[in-house]
């Protein structure tokens, strides 16, 4: 099983049900939803989420998406980031990690991610 990662912000909990896909703005506006490689998903918190308290980190199962996913270099910096073109169905969804920041500032993860 291969896993990819979806950084949110915390309020988004609720569009994660069993019932419906998940959609961001991204999808609207850019077309696809946003993920990282694990490597990546630190550098991603800190840079996109910098106002946020806690966000959630979404694990999913890429083999288990519906959508499309194609790995692209966004920033011309020579770094893959996988891209849902589509909604992301529930099913693929491995598990849902609330994030938060230490005194110092800094995003803690689970232990061994």
């Amino acid at each position: 099983m291969e896993i990819i990662y979806h950084l949110t912000f915390k309020k988004n909990r609720v569009l994660f049900r069993k019932s419906k896909p998940y959609r961001t703005d991204s999808l609207d506006s850019e077309g696809f939803i946003h993920c990282s490689p694990k490597d990546k998903v630190r550098s991603s918190a800190a840079k996109f989420f910098k106002k946020e308290k806690e966000i959630l980190l979404i694990y999913i199962d890429q083999s288990k998406v519906r959508s499309e996913i194609i790995w692209e270099d966004s920033n011309n910096d020579n770094f893959l980031f996988p891209h849902i073109y589509g909604e992301l169905n529930f099913e693929a969804v491995i598990e849902i990690a609330e994030i938060s920041r230490d005194e110092n500032g800094i995003f803690v993860f689970p232990d061994g991610f």
